[in-house]
């Protein structure tokens, strides 16, 4: 159910199944096109069970660096990697699936990248039903992977670039969320640092946004 890639990143089985994808007219904050739908997961899947840190990437790119906001860096060995490309992903998920013996994904066409039909057996982004089916961990009905309210527990929700707010923001954290402390991350907080979902997986929702 659970394996290592060769730079010691978990990885967790998802297993198929159908679930209910988007968000109903009724939720708050929906968005045109997040329609709520059965969607079917025919394969199993293996996941990370943590964000991509700094220095997981740095073994594929010695040299690479996620930079700072304000005073406070982003590029901690153990925080995520971010103000990556698209295309850097792929390249850097190829070299990983050859590093383990499988076969890369991705492949360059006209100077950009695309899966490769049929599809490979190497590591590759999910897709965006894959992502919310693991991010939902099985919970039915509920707006958040946890439940119904937002839990700070779970996710580091003031993050830069996170899908909510930014803890420089007083007005924000004075107004919805009062007297709250994060523990002490201004920006990113490093890779599973807050609770993980059913799954066993974490930071799906909060800290950096995720590609698919």
């Amino acid at each position: 159910k659970q394996v290592e890639t060769s730079l010691g990143q978990e990885v967790v089985l998802i297993r198929p199944g159908e679930f209910m994808m988007g968000s109903s007219r009724r939720e708050q904050g929906r968005r045109s096109n997040e329609v709520l739908r059965s969607v079917g997961i025919s394969e199993a899947f293996y996941l990370g069970v943590r964000e991509v840190s700094n220095a997981d990437f740095r073994e594929f790119r010695p040299d690479y660096d996620s930079g700072s906001f304000g005073n406070a860096s982003l590029n901690e060995d153990d925080q995520p990697v971010v103000r990556v490309t698209w295309g850097e992903v792929a390249e850097y998920l190829n070299w990983l699936s050859i590093r383990d013996g499988f076969q890369p994904v991705y492949e360059q066409i006209d100077g950009g990248w695309s899966v490769v039909r049929p599809l490979r057996n190497g590591y590759r982004l999910p897709t965006e039903a894959e992502w919310e089916k693991a991010t939902r961990g099985w919970l039915i009905g509920q707006r958040f992977p946890w439940g119904a309210n937002i839990n700070h527990d779970y996710a580091n929700y003031f993050a830069y670039g996170s899908a909510f707010f930014c803890d420089t923001s007083p007005y924000t954290i004075n107004t919805y969320h009062p007297n709250y402390d994060d523990g002490g991350f201004p920006y990113t907080s490093p890779v599973g640092s807050f609770a993980a979902n059913n799954y066993a997986l974490y930071d799906m929702e909060g800290n950096v946004y995720e590609m698919c």
